[in-house]
C-alpha cells in the first residue's frame, strides 16, 4: 500500500513538471514581435537631421534620422539625437555575448562600436533567438 502512494506520488510530480515544461516552451518562442535588436548611445548627441550607415554581421543599413519606427522591422528601427536601435538581424544560436558593429555619421570617420549582450528576449531554443545588446557609439 505504502509503494503504491510513492508510485502515484512520483507519477502526480512527473505529471506537473511535464505541464509545466510544455507551457513554458509555448510561451517562449513568440512569433509576433521579437526580433533580435541593437540598442546604441551616442556618446554625445547628434543634432538632427543626419544620416547614418549601420553594419552589423555583414548586412548594412542607412537611415535618414530621426525616424521613429512603430513596427517590427529588419535596420534601423529607430534613430535620434541620443542614439539608435537596429532590429532583425539574425544572430544565430552562439553565445553572441558581443557583437561589432561599424557606424557612420554623415558619411563621416566610420567607427568601430563593440555591443554587449543584455538578455534574450525568448529563448536559444527558438528558431530565431531574440537577443538584446547595448553598446555605446564613440562620437
Amino acid at each position: 500500500m505504502i509503494h503504491l502512494v510513492v508510485v502515484q506520488r512520483v507519477l502526480t510530480g512527473v505529471l506537473i513538471l511535464v505541464l509545466a515544461q510544455t507551457a513554458c516552451r509555448s510561451g517562449v518562442c513568440p512569433t509576433i514581435g521579437c526580433l533580435p535588436e541593437v540598442g546604441l548611445a551616442y556618446r554625445q548627441p547628434i543634432a538632427a537631421p543626419y544620416h547614418v550607415v549601420v553594419s552589423l554581421h555583414g548586412v548594412t543599413f542607412e537611415a535618414d534620422c530621426p525616424v521613429e519606427g512603430s513596427y517590427p522591422t529588419v535596420g534601423i528601427q529607430t534613430c535620434s539625437a541620443e542614439g539608435l536601435v537596429v532590429t532583425g538581424v539574425d544572430l544565430g544560436h552562439a553565445s553572441n555575448e558581443k557583437v561589432d558593429l561599424t557606424v557612420a555619421i554623415d558619411a563621416g570617420e566610420t567607427l568601430a562600436v563593440t555591443a554587449t549582450l543584455d538578455g534574450i528576449t525568448n529563448s536559444r531554443d527558438c528558431d530565431l533567438v531574440c537577443y538584446r545588446h547595448e553598446g555605446t557609439i564613440p562620437n
